[in-house]
């Protein structure tokens, strides 16, 4: 499968989570490593079944807040998905 198919896939799945308008390729980084996708969950159930597709899948979360201090700490070499929290209150 290709990287570009596996996106899609990606997407799609998490799409059926958190609404497809929820789900986006941002054109952001973290010290040079660029996500998958970005997926913004709207509710804590949302978030839980976000990280238990991407631990079925054996997939690579980062969570960002305000995105700020993303370089702090180890930056794993690959991010499936970059999980933004700005739904949540």
């Amino acid at each position: 499968m290709s990287t570009v198919t596996a996106s899609a896939s990606l997407q799609r799945e998490l799409a059926g989570i958190v609404g497809e308008q929820n789900v986006t390729q941002e054109n952001v980084s973290i010290n040079g490593v660029v996500p998958g996708c970005t997926v913004t969950p709207g509710s804590p159930e949302e978030v839980g079944a976000v990280l238990a597709f991407a631990n079925a899948g054996k997939l690579v979360v980062v969570p960002a807040g305000g995105f700020t201090k993303q370089d702090i700490g180890g930056v794993p070499e690959r991010i499936d998905i970059l999980l933004r929290t700005s739904r949540l209150t």
